[in-house]
C-alpha cells in the first residue's frame, strides 16, 4: 500500500475515533442531565413533604388566629371553659409547646366548644404542664395571668396557632405580649406584671401535684368525669375530631354532644 493511502486510511480511523468520542461525551452529558433534573424532582417532592408535615404539627406562625368567635360568650374561669354547672368535666393535661396539643387545639377543641360545651352538656378545664423545657413554663405562666383577666381560652389557643419549633428560644417576652395584645381588652403589661405571682406559683404547682397523681407523663392526657367527682383518664387513639367525640361519647354515655 502507498504511504498517501496509509495516510489516508489513518486520518479516516482518526476522524472515526473523534466521531465516535464526541458521540460517547454527547451521552454521558444527556445522561447527566437526567440525574440532574431527576434529582432536583426528588428534593422539591421533599421539600414539599416537609412543607406539609410543618404546616399540619408546627403551628401558623403569628398571623394565626382561631376561628372567627370560637370562645364568643362561652364563660371562662381562670383555665375552666363552660357553664360550672355542666354534667360533666373534659380535663385536658397539655404543655404549650407540644406539637400534638396544639393540633387537638386546632382540629377537636372547635368541635368540642360548638357540640358540647355551647350545649351546656361539657366543661373543660386545662391543666398546664411543663415537660419540654424553660420556654414551656415561661408561656403556662402568661397563659394562666391572661386568664386572670378572663381570657385564658383565646390566649392558649394562640399559642398554639402561632407555635414554633420547640425549645428554640421563640417563646421570648415580645412573643408572649404581640398574643396577648391581639386579644381585645387584654392588659398584657398586667399579665406581664403578674405571671410570677404567688398565685401562679400554686396553679403550676397543684397541676405538676394533679399529674402525679394520676400518673400523667405526657401530652395531651385526658381526664373525663361528672363533674364535682373525681374524673378517670379517657384513652383515645386519634386526635381526629370524629374519633375524639366518640371517645368521650362513650364515656359520657351518649348524654352530651348528641
Amino acid at each position: 500500500m502507498s504511504s498517501k493511502s496509509q495516510r489516508r486510511e489513518r486520518e479516516q480511523r482518526a476522524r472515526a475515533a473523534r466521531i465516535e468520542a464526541e458521540r460517547a461525551e454527547r451521552a454521558t452529558t444527556a445522561r447527566r442531565r437526567r440525574v440532574q433534573v431527576t434529582t432536583i424532582a426528588v428534593l422539591a417532592l421533599a421539600l414539599v413533604a416537609v412543607l406539609i408535615v410543618v404546616s399540619q404539627v408546627g403551628g401558623g406562625g403569628e398571623d394565626s388566629d382561631a376561628p372567627p368567635g370560637l370562645f364568643d360568650g362561652v364563660e371562662q374561669s381562670g383555665t375552666a371553659l363552660g357553664d360550672p354547672d355542666a354534667p360533666y368535666t373534659l380535663v385536658e393535661s397539655g404543655d404549650p409547646q407540644c406539637p400534638f396539643c396544639a393540633q387537638f387545639d386546632r382540629d377537636v377543641v372547635p368541635r368540642l366548644v360548638s357540640d358540647y360545651v355551647r350545649a351546656g352538656d361539657l366543661r373543660i378545664e386545662f391543666m398546664p404542664l411543663t415537660f419540654i423545657g424553660p420556654g414551656s413554663e415561661a408561656a403556662a405562666r402568661m397563659a394562666l395571668a391572661v386568664g386572670e383577666q378572663g381570657n385564658f381560652w383565646e390566649f392558649l389557643d394562640l399559642l398554639y396557632r402561632n407555635q414554633e419549633t420547640e425549645n428554640s428560644g421563640y417563646i421570648d417576652d415580645s412573643f408572649l405580649t404581640s398574643l396577648a395584645e391581639r386579644i381585645p381588652g387584654v392588659d398584657a403589661r398586667r399579665a406581664l406584671d403578674g405571671r410570677d405571682s404567688p398565685r401562679i406559683d400554686g396553679r403550676l404547682s397543684r397541676a405538676r401535684g394533679r399529674a402525679r397523681e394520676f400518673g400523667i407523663s405526657s401530652t395531651p392526657s385526658f381526664l373525663v368525669g361528672r363533674s364535682g367527682e373525681r374524673p378517670q383518664p379517657l384513652e383515645v387513639d386519634s386526635l381526629d375530631p370524629d374519633a375524639f367525640a366518640a371517645a368521650l361519647d362513650a364515656r359520657i354515655g351518649g348524654n352530651a354532644g348528641g
